[in-house]
């Protein structure tokens, strides 16, 4: 008896699982990337209404209730301005929850 294909269908078989994986990481991957896309998109769309919001204050200028807005759309920026390291941390986490989930599926034991 040849045991060559059924050890050949065995190490395919194993690699397509793996293929499966890998291509799960990496649309995993790049839906955070295209997420990662839009939130610097939305900061960017924020920085612009700022500054046309500043550039209408400046042309009515009235005294000291304008300035106070001014102050006011600079400190809502500074808060709206993303920590990407506190991003990843997240991505991260839920990738790992995510595989975690994948590992009680297969009957592996969860570390």
């Amino acid at each position: 008896m040849d045991t060559r294909g059924t050890s050949q269908d065995a190490t395919h078989s194993t690699s397509a699982g793996q293929h499966t994986d890998d291509e799960d990481i990496l649309l995993a991957d790049r839906e955070l990337w295209e997420m990662l896309r839009e939130a610097e998109a939305k900061v960017e769309q924020l920085r612009t209404e700022l500054d046309r919001r500043r550039e209408l204050r400046r042309q009515a200028r009235d005294g000291e209730d304008h300035e106070e807005e001014v102050q006011r759309l600079s400190e809502y920026l500074e808060q709206a301005q993303i920590n990407w390291q506190a991003v990843r941390n997240f991505f991260q986490s839920a990738i790992d929850e995510y595989r975690g989930d994948k590992a009680w599926g297969s009957g592996r034991t969860r570390d």
